[in-house]
């Protein structure tokens, strides 16, 4: 059964919709402690060498921002997206950060018989896979962080203020007006409003009184959001930036040299932070061409 809703809006291009006509299963399972949601596409089983992709949304995000992305790159390979805690149709706990998110990224790996994946981390997504890989480099193929910024210093997530202060999210009586005042963390970016749509109805869950926001406030207020002392780790590791993003070249430069100077650096022209809904195709595009790289060195 679909629990989607298929956009024929006149600017809705055909990619999207066939990517969106490959359904995804969807499933739960307990990893740390905590009821996590995923959805998959492709084979289970490839007989091959092509590892499979586990892809990580950023802070306040859900596994649907990778709705348009995974059926395109299963074609070969198993494509997992979860929602971490605290987001998405995950559980929430009672407080979060970077150990215990790696904690359920392991957890659900081993569950689903994820054999040495690739991890793809958009922005908070990448800050979680780097903790994976620091912790257990050696079961992983490759890490992808995308718009990640990685420093060794405390990371600063930009948020309405107010949710610094309740810790409770807004209610709101009409599903439209909810969907209208929609925006991604960090707010900017050309992103198209097909896109905009999509991501924004699956980030909306019915409450009392009306609809709210899926993910927990109390995410923003998390403690160990930060990165320790870079060093380099166990696995493959590409690091993506847009070219108007939040990671500047200098920092992602600075990063790659830490790691050990054998990271891939790319930049995405005409991106900023939020690649997955800004530039769909260009990631698609490079993700696969990488995996298929990467699967000639397993």
């Amino acid at each position: 059964m679909r629990d989607r809703r298929v956009d024929t809006g006149a600017d809705v291009p055909e990619w999207f919709t066939a990517a969106l006509d490959h359904t995804p299963g969807h499933g739960r399972i307990d990893a740390a402690g905590t009821d996590i949601a995923y959805r998959e596409w492709g084979p289970l089983e490839t007989g091959g060498r092509s590892a499979p992709l586990l892809l990580l949304h950023g802070v306040a995000g859900h596994s649907g921002w990778w709705d348009h992305i995974g059926p395109r790159l299963a074609d070969r390979r198993r494509v997992v997206a979860m929602d971490l805690s605290g987001h998405g149709d995950s559980g929430r706990r009672d407080s979060y950060d970077l150990d215990g998110w790696s904690d359920e990224v392991l957890g659900l790996a081993d569950a689903l018989g994820l054999r040495r994946p690739y991890l793809v981390g958009h922005s908070l997504g990448g800050l979680i896979g780097m903790r994976v890989a620091q912790r257990a480099g050696q079961d992983l193929a490759g890490i992808v962080l995308v718009e990640s910024v990685i420093e060794d210093r405390a990371i600063q997530v930009d948020g309405d203020p107010r949710f610094f202060r309740s810790g409770t999210s807004r209610v709101h009586r009409d599903r439209a007006v909810a969907l209208a005042r929609w925006r991604p963390l960090p707010d900017g970016g050309d992103i198209p409003d097909f896109l905009v749509r999509h991501v924004a109805a699956g980030s909306l869950r019915k409450v009392d009184g009306g609809w709210s926001w899926k993910f927990d406030p109390r995410i923003f207020r998390c403690d160990g959001l930060h990165q320790d002392a870079i060093v380099p780790v166990r696995c493959r590791v590409a690091l993506f930036r847009g070219e108007t993003g939040s990671v500047t070249t200098t920092a992602q430069k600075r990063v790659a040299s830490a790691l050990g100077g054998r990271a891939l650096d790319m930049t995405v022209p005409g991106a900023g932070h939020n690649i997955p809904l800004e530039t769909p195709r260009a990631l698609t595009l490079a993700l696969t061409t990488l995996s298929a790289a990467w699967d000639q060195e397993l």
